[in-house]
């Protein structure tokens, strides 16, 4: 009787314990994992990588090399759709430094599909310029002051048509990518943003591209090392007066640090002209701030220098200078290779 009770307890717990396998499964089946896409962008061979402040020729845009990937090549993608968007810095009403997000999740800018969109890792090459981006981005308004009153972007006295974007605007690209089978992947994991390596290649990290989006910003450079020839008229002679004739020499400008330069002289041949005196020079530096010309230091005499005025009309800047003893001219000047000065202004 013994022996029987065991057997039967022993088909009870058997039984039990095939029902609790059978309900583990219900709940909680081995998932079948779906494949999927994702884009792959790099700045093409001589593309910019940021939008240089106040610049948008031709050879300072940005140009992108793009494609889709299917890694296990089961999926075909037929529609790319690309979005951007742009993040401004700016105060809060409580002197907080704050971000605007500009175009919200991104404004459609390009579309491929059909005869325009390539194939599995194949490369299409798309650009964007400052005048592309003002053209998308113009109308867009942010509540800036937080009182329920969106304010358009390029109302902005800061923003104008020499420089419709500042340093430190942020810009980002996006893409969504739709499947044959009618799958639509418009984000992904972190990690095949920014760990997966899609390439192996080049030396850098991913090839030197992005699995997720492009990020660039407003940055400036400053270029102006160099010999110019210079020409000089409307003297005044500091505690004096007017002075009669014309200077014409070279001047040269040497980068001492990044937009900061050295100068041979400051007068621009006046103090010799003038005063049969040596160059201005002492502590004397050109600063390049994005674009916004100034002289940090003083001359030999403690004087201090403003260059104001300043006209650009190619290779020819023509401006002002004086310095604090009353010294002061018009100068002339010329790049001697014919390349066109930045729009730069006086400080």
């Amino acid at each position: 009787m013994k022996n029987l009770f065991s057997y039967i307890l022993g088909l009870g717990v058997l039984a039990l314990a095939i029902a609790g396998c059978k309900k583990y499964e219900d709940v909680s089946p081995i998932p079948v994992w779906e494949t999927g896409v994702h884009g792959y962008a790099k700045y093409a061979a001589g593309s910019n990588k940021s939008f240089i402040f106040a610049d948008d020729s031709e050879s300072k845009k940005m140009k992108v090399d793009w494609q889709w990937v299917s890694i296990d090549k089961l999926n075909t993608v037929t529609k790319a759709e690309f979005y951007i968007s742009m993040t401004d810095d700016y105060f809060a009403q409580d002197g907080t430094k704050a971000s605007a997000r500009i175009g919200g999740d991104g404004i459609n800018f390009l579309t491929l599909e059909g005869g325009t969109l390539k194939g599995n890792r194949e490369n299409t090459q798309f650009e964007m310029t400052q005048a592309m981006a003002y053209e998308l981005f113009k109308n867009e308004a942010f509540d800036y002051d937080e009182n329920g009153t969106a304010e358009k972007v390029f109302d902005d006295p800061e923003r104008n048509a020499t420089h419709w974007f500042l340093p430190g605007d942020a810009f980002r690209i996006r893409w969504v990518l739709t499947t044959a089978d009618g799958r639509v992947f418009d984000s992904w994991a972190e990690d095949i943003c920014t760990e997966y390596e899609t390439y192996h290649t080049d030396g850098l990290a991913n090839g030197g591209g992005k699995n997720c989006y492009v990020d660039w910003s407003v940055v400036c450079i400053s270029e102006l090392a160099g010999t110019y020839d210079y020409k000089q008229t409307n003297m005044v002679q500091g505690g004096g007066g007017p002075v009669a004739g014309e200077i014409v020499g070279t001047v040269t400008w040497t980068e001492a640090a990044t937009g900061l330069y050295d100068i041979t002289d400051a007068s621009f041949g006046h103090f010799a002209f003038v005063w049969g005196d040596e160059p201005a020079l002492g502590s004397l530096k050109l600063s390049d701030a994005c674009n916004v010309l100034t002289l940090t230091g003083a001359d030999q005499y403690g004087d201090t220098y403003t260059y104001s005025n300043i006209v650009v009309n190619g290779a020819v800047m023509t401006f002002n200078w004086s310095n604090t003893y009353g010294d002061s001219g018009t100068i002339e000047l010329t790049r001697p290779d014919g390349s066109s000065w930045p729009n730069l202004v006086g400080g």
